[in-house]
């Protein structure tokens, strides 16, 4: 892994960043479609910047802190705005949000404690990242192409993707919270 060098993967991930203000305003003022389009854009490139930077075999320490970022800073806006919205339930939004704060609160733990530790992703925490991302897409997607009243085959469906989503969400977030408990001992 390459110290700091910025390259492609790197910049796409830069480039997630820099979508979240557009997602945003495009949310906020009701363009649900833009809005759509951002955050299908950004959720895509997730994928492909971790490809490439595997492929091209471009893993950066750079890349290593900017990726979980975007990551959180995407969905977390997206939880947070699309359930003031009510587009999403609190519930869910509330169990997203909640591990992102335990992660980030024993990361800052783990440093004052002056302990290394090494973002690993673990394979529920990458099923976990998709899940979110789906469901903000879906959720999206569901209030451009069903407004209500909604088909009912589409509440079974959503409601299965919403329990996937907070299944994964907690198991990653033991996983994370176990592997800091077991760092700090």
């Amino acid at each position: 892994m390459s110290a700091s060098r910025f390259n492609v993967p790197n910049a796409i991930t830069l480039t997630r960043i820099l979508l979240v203000p557009p997602f945003v305003i495009f949310l906020i003022r009701g363009h649900d479609a833009g809005a759509l389009a951002i955050f299908a854009t950004a959720a895509i490139s997730d994928f492909v910047d971790g490809f490439l930077a595997r492929r091209l075999r471009q893993k950066t320490e750079i890349g290593r802190l900017l990726d979980p970022l975007a990551d959180k800073l995407l969905a977390g806006t997206a939880f947070i705005l699309l359930a003031l919205r009510q587009m999403l339930p609190d519930w869910l939004t509330v169990i997203v949000i909640s591990r992102e704060c335990v992660i980030l609160a024993g990361m800052l733990l783990l440093n004052l404690l002056q302990v290394r530790v090494e973002v690993v992703p673990s394979r529920v925490g990458k099923w976990n990242t998709a899940l979110q991302l789906t469901t903000v897409c879906v959720a999206l997607l569901v209030g451009v192409l069903a407004p209500a009243p909604r088909p009912a085959w589409l509440a079974p469906a959503v409601a299965a993707l919403y329990l996937a989503t907070a299944t994964t969400t907690i198991i990653s977030g033991f996983q994370y919270l176990f592997r800091g408990l077991r760092l700090v001992r």
